[in-house]
């Protein structure tokens, strides 16, 4: 049997197409105060090295930042070595993100969570990660993994983890 697709390609049954191929994982479990400047993305919290077995295949991103940053927005940004993806088009002066959340509590820590398929056609070793900024005009300190400033030793205060997980699909 042949499942032919919209764009003249096909596949025979029990080809390789949607198979993921690798799997590779970075986890943050420490703590950690990182200073970011306005308007700009920390360097990478957490990355990963695959090296693509095709050229047509792509690359499954997911990322998730457990973190705080007192009372302003964060955001996460996916890279591709310096190359940003998974990100909004270009407005103006407005940041171009993979997502944003609003932390509104200086003594909760937030999830911030991202999903991106990536093609970067290439059979050579790539790196991604994953990086935090803010919407702030200042210079601000994100906290990792830990509600920051504000952070008794308490049952209802929490630790978390940052993860990026990039699997490779065949195309």
């Amino acid at each position: 049997m042949t499942i032919h697709f919209g764009d003249n390609t096909s596949i025979d049954s029990g080809g390789s197409l949607g198979k993921i191929l690798q799997v590779g994982q970075d986890v943050k479990t420490d703590i950690a105060t990182v200073n970011v400047s306005a308007g700009g993305a920390s360097s990478a919290l957490v990355s990963v090295n695959i090296t693509p077995s095709s050229s047509s295949n792509k690359i499954l991103l997911i990322g998730d930042l457990s973190g705080q940053l007192n009372d302003t927005g964060l955001f996460l940004k996916f890279f591709r070595g310096s190359t940003q993806v998974g990100q909004g088009d270009a407005r103006g002066n407005r940041q171009r993100v993979s997502t944003h959340l609003l932390t509104d509590q200086s003594f909760l820590m937030s999830s911030c969570s991202c999903t991106f398929l990536d093609s970067p056609s290439t059979t050579s070793q790539v790196t991604y990660s994953l990086r935090a900024g803010h919407t702030s005009p200042n210079t601000e300190n994100i906290f990792i993994n830990f509600p920051g400033a504000n952070d008794p030793n308490q049952t209802q205060i929490c630790t978390g983890i940052t993860t990026i997980l990039c699997m490779e699909v065949s195309g």
